[in-house]
């Protein structure tokens, strides 16, 4: 062999090895992306536009081949081809191929799809018809249809068009463009669950309901005294209630949640919510003896109450069917003592001891699974015992042991039958 010839199949040996090592390198990194393969135009469109300015244009050779005239196939050299379009072009739902062929360092080939189309339109539903707190609507969302099909890629939604409203409701504005032109648009209405949530609350005091439990207190005390009277007179024993009273409220909220679709969703939030209601018994002799009433007294006051609660009405996205969590509170209090008393009531002697203790529910959490449900939580509770020593009137002594604190977790599970 030749000389020449050995450097021509060198040289070609070479150039084959770059042409295919580019290939395989370039194959990863083409000049279009999968949206620009596929070009749309109308019939009798003055000028199309395929392709796209390359950064390496003079270093590297764009040739294309495809249907640029009047006279069918051509080629043209450059990344980015502008052309008017051939009459023959004038048939919607025609199209037409054109092959990028890339030498340089690098080495590919793209097809570019040209579409003639004369009339697009489609249709749009949502697949869950809500969307949570402050996500924003995709088009994934959606089920697009075009007809003709096989046109979904040229559906999007203008952003600048959509609009959130008080209510809960969400306009999406979706659009169908061409060359610039929009063949078609349609408006939709999906729930933003988290605005719904937060517009749509009412809360309850029990502040009337205080005032009705007023009302009767008054009237049950009126008929207690007169008891009390002749009780007191007769047998020496008196029991005397204290004026219960209630407090707090709650807050109703209604809404949505937005699961595999629209759930219909009822909240309840109690930040404090109780009463409390106690009463004193006296027992003690109806006529002096000496002139002194001996007896015993006792005292008894009960609190209970909500805080911190809140509770899932109606099922909620999350696998649990109903979820509870906060904690409630209350307080016992016990205290008896003896006396002596002369006839003016003054205090010739008393001893009294008083057990006194809080307790609450703290971190409490109930989720209920439809047959079985637990419950995580802490039980604080606080003791404490007092004495009180009253001699003539004015001599007091009181002793208090410390306070005891006894933190206890809880965990029990509590099964449920249809």
């Amino acid at each position: 062999m030749k000389k020449d010839n050995k450097l021509i199949v060198l040289k070609s040996l070479i150039i084959a090895v770059f042409l295919m090592l580019g290939n395989t390198v370039l194959a990863q990194h083409p000049l279009l992306g999968p949206n620009e393969l596929h070009v749309y135009a109308f019939p009798h469109q003055l000028q199309v536009t395929i392709g796209k300015q390359a950064n390496d244009e003079g270093r590297t050779c764009y040739k294309w081949r495809g249907y640029f005239g009047e006279n069918g196939i051509e080629e043209r050299i450059g990344s980015k081809q502008v052309f008017d379009l051939p009459s023959y072009m004038s048939s919607a739902g025609s199209s037409y191929e054109f092959e990028l062929t890339v030498i340089g360092e690098q080495y590919y080939q793209q097809t570019v799809e040209l579409h003639i189309v004369e009339e697009i339109t489609f249709q749009v539903q949502p697949k869950k018809g809500c969307f949570s707190g402050n996500e924003i609507p995709v088009k994934e969302d959606f089920e697009i249809t075009t007809n003709p099909p096989g046109y979904e890629n040229l559906v999007s939604i203008d952003y600048d068009q959509c609009h959130q409203y008080e209510d809960g409701m969400y306009l999406v504005f979706f659009k169908l463009v061409v060359s610039g032109v929009i063949l078609d648009s349609h408006t939709v209405f999906v729930r933003n669950t988290g605005i719904e949530m937060s517009h749509n609350s009412t809360t309850y005091s029990v502040e009337q309901a205080g005032n009705l439990i007023s009302g009767v207190y008054k009237v049950a005390s009126f008929v207690s005294n007169g008891f009390n009277y002749v009780t007191g007179t007769v047998t020496g024993t008196q029991i005397l209630w204290d004026p219960p009273t209630i407090y707090g409220g709650w807050t109703i909220t209604e809404g949505y949640d937005c699961c595999d679709k629209t759930m219909r969703q009822r909240r309840l939030d109690v930040n404090e919510l109780g009463g409390k209601a106690g009463f004193h018994v006296n027992l003690r002799n109806p006529i002096p003896v000496y002139g002194f009433y001996f007896g015993l007294r006792g005292w008894f006051e009960l609190e209970l109450g909500l805080r911190n609660l809140h509770v899932n009405l109606y099922r909620t996205c999350s696998p649990f069917d109903e979820y509870l969590e906060g904690g409630f509170h209350g307080a016992v209090n016990l205290s008896v003592g003896v006396f002596i008393e002369d006839f003016t009531g003054g205090a010739l002697l008393s001893a009294t001891g008083s057990l006194g203790s809080k307790f609450s529910f703290d971190d409490l959490k109930t989720i209920v699974t439809g047959s079985n449900a637990y419950t995580d939580g802490k039980l604080r509770v606080e003791l404490y015992a007092q004495c009180e020593f009253v001699l003539l009137s004015w001599v007091k002594q009181k002793y208090q042991t410390p306070k005891k604190l006894f933190d206890i977790p809880l965990r029990f599970d509590l099964p449920f039958y249809d």
